[in-house]
């Protein structure tokens, strides 16, 4: 008995020093009624949880924990552990296909490219280890291999520049004709 009133008593201590901080950071305004009154009944649970956990109704203050045991816990944690991966999977996916449409917007604004394919994959840590670029040239005119190659080497500098990559990672090819 002599511990419930000696809990309640630190408990009710703290909560006022904490009430008194409060007021101090917050004087006079609107927000100050509500910190009150969030306080007043953080204070009310503090005087009642030891009281009624010597009464044997701790329970009603905690009905979740009180019927929760741990293999409920467990699978409600692995259940939120795999929603998420799936979600940082698919914002992954996202991540690479908005990058993609990006990369290929950039370089459709070439005459020289009809459309452009690109595919990237990520390395450890999330940071880009490889993009395949398909660059796709129109059937008329026919360029060069000199200009081809002038042309690969512009779109690896464009998207090594544009996004701060090694030119190393990136790989370009070039098809005409209609067909990748």
């Amino acid at each position: 008995m002599l511990e419930v009133i000696t809990e309640i008593v630190r408990n009710v201590a703290i909560l006022t020093l904490l009430t008194l901080f409060l007021e101090l950071l917050l004087p006079d305004s609107q927000l100050s009624r509500f910190v009150q009154m969030f306080m007043g009944l953080l204070l009310l649970a503090a005087v009642l949880n030891p009281v009624l956990g010597l009464l044997n109704l701790g329970e009603l203050l905690n009905p979740v924990m009180a019927a929760a045991d741990s293999s409920q816990t467990a699978a409600l944690i692995q259940e939120g552990q795999d929603l998420a991966s799936d979600l940082q999977q698919s914002a992954g996916r996202e991540y690479l296909q908005g990058l993609g449409k990006q990369m290929e917007a950039l370089l459709c604004f070439y005459p020289e490219i009809e459309a452009v394919e690109a595919k990237i994959n990520l390395g450890d840590g999330g940071a880009i280890s490889k993009v395949q670029l398909k660059l796709l040239l129109p059937q008329e005119p026919r360029l060069e291999a000199k200009e081809l190659i002038a042309l690969r080497e512009k779109a690896v500098a464009v998207i090594s520049n544009f996004y701060s990559l090694d030119p190393e990672i990136i790989k370009a090819e070039i098809y005409s004709g209609g067909l990748y």
